[in-house]
């Protein structure tokens, strides 16, 4: 019978929804409820004659070649004020596609700001000028200049008639590094000329190509933002590597990144103090890129060094990955361990636990992260999840034992049995409330609060019972 469904679905589609993809038509259009035969028969009934397109691809090509939509999204904007992608995405189509399938349900934000003066919208020569902190800039040159502006507009000025020719910052994240650019030939053509005209050539054509005006901009994606591991001896690298004599620091440490899993470790002691550290981001960089196994590489041998809390997370998040569950169990638990472990891993550790129904070990880690997390919503939210978890595991078992008390041949024991596991999973629930769930609404307490809680249960499973 699977077979044929498949057979029938996919004959469905090439003959009458060509290029019709299920999992981005459900998600791209909120309909979550909808299995993906019900979305194939949603798309023909009702949206192919009206032109929806059918999957991401149709969809991309629609928007890049749409006047309206592409002024309304500036790629460089979008990088620049939503920095947690810089380690997920290197390509630009990577960070549109991520606008269109979440970024604009998210509301983030995609253009830069108005010119304050005028409202008018920046032209691409003066958009460098969106980013423009006056503070930065009077933080930078405030000794070096007679008279403190009273404005922004004063500010820019004196950056256009002084702070270009000495390279004043336009902000601290986006300080100008002339020999950054030259050295890595990030603006072709222009290598010779004076730092000042290459500033120039940079704010008025490079920021609005997403050319970076430093190291540690160019590298956000590798390393979060973080400066360069000085203790990577990268010239060795790229003699041991063969690489070109003329690779700068920064091809070799992106070089390094890209390299295999066995290749990497073998170059271990190239990285000095900063091993644990350079292993645990070269990990999580595979992590978001989908090389999960090479993730989980990177972090064992990460944590070998220096078991940090965070390195342990992010391994149980790789083995969770992979579906390796007790792996995951097992580093989300030590990340737990030895203190203040991070919220997350107490969060995972105990939806493992109830996946497994396992809840005594459930209750037992929110337990452990109760005088630590206790007024953050999040862990509110674990405590009531698992409890109806546990409840409802309860409650079928208890359904069960109803059944056997409905046959001819059953006990008044057998109803006391089930009613007694009733009554021993709500004590043990009103147990648990009174001890861990002290929050107010705002952090994630029950609006109606754990009495009212315990209540519910109580209806529900009268219900049961009846």
């Amino acid at each position: 019978m699977k077979f044929i469904r498949k057979f029938a679905y996919k004959f469905i589609v090439s003959n009458f929804a060509r290029g019709f993809n299920a999992n981005f038509y459900i998600n791209h259009y909120n309909l979550s409820s909808h299995s993906k035969g019900q979305a194939l028969w949603h798309y023909i009934k009702h949206r192919k004659l009206e032109g929806v397109l059918p999957n991401e691809a149709a969809y991309l090509k629609y928007a890049l070649s749409n006047d309206e939509f592409r002024n309304s999204f500036d790629i460089n904007a979008y990088k620049f004020y939503n920095k947690d992608l810089a380690e997920r995405f290197n390509k630009d189509e990577d960070f549109f596609r991520h606008y269109l399938n979440h970024g604009r349900k998210e509301g983030r934000l995609c253009k830069f700001e108005h010119d304050p003066t005028s409202g008018n919208t920046f032209t691409n020569q003066e958009k460098w000028r969106s980013i423009f902190l006056t503070s930065d800039f009077l933080a930078w040159c405030g000794d070096e200049i007679e008279e403190i502006p009273r404005s922004r507009a004063e500010a820019i000025n004196l950056f256009l008639a002084k702070g270009v020719d000495r390279i004043w910052p336009i902000n601290f994240e986006y300080a100008f590094d002339a020999q950054f650019l030259r050295e890595n030939n990030l603006m072709s053509g222009r290598g010779r000329k004076s730092d000042a005209d290459l500033y120039r050539d940079w704010l008025t054509e490079g920021f609005t190509a997403g050319i970076a005006p430093n190291e540690r901009i160019f590298l956000a994606s590798y390393l979060g933002g973080l400066p360069f591991p000085l203790s990577f001896d990268w010239q060795a690298f790229v003699r041991r590597s063969r690489l070109p004599s003329t690779t700068t620091r920064t091809q070799a440490l992106i070089a390094l990144y890209d390299r295999s899993a066995g290749e990497i470790i073998r170059h271990v002691d190239l990285m000095g103090q900063d091993t644990a550290w350079l292993l645990a981001s070269i990990g999580r960089r595979a992590l978001v890129h989908g090389n999960t196994h090479k993730a989980v590489v990177m972090f064992k041998r990460s944590v070998a060094i220096a078991p940090q809390a965070e390195t342990l997370l992010l391994l149980g998040d790789a083995y969770r990955e992979l579906g390796e569950n007790g792996k995951a169990l097992e580093a989300y638990t030590a990340a737990t361990d030895g203190g203040r472990g991070p919220l997350r891993a107490f969060l995972q550790a105990a939806t493992i636990h109830a996946e497994q129904r396992a809840f005594p070990e459930a209750f037992d880690i929110l337990r452990r992260a109760h005088p630590l997390w206790r007024q953050k919503a999040e862990y509110g939210q674990k405590l009531h999840e698992v409890v109806q978890l546990a409840f409802d595991h309860q409650s079928a078992r208890a359904h069960a034992l109803y059944r056997d008390t409905a046959e001819p041949n059953s006990t008044i024991a057998e109803r006391a049995a089930a009613d007694a596991l009733m009554v021993h999973t709500l004590d043990e629930i009103q147990a648990l409330y009174k001890e861990l769930d002290d929050l107010p609404v705002s952090t994630g307490g029950d609006p109606e609060g754990s009495v009212a809680k315990i209540v519910k249960l109580e209806h529900a499973w009268r219900r049961l019972d009846g």
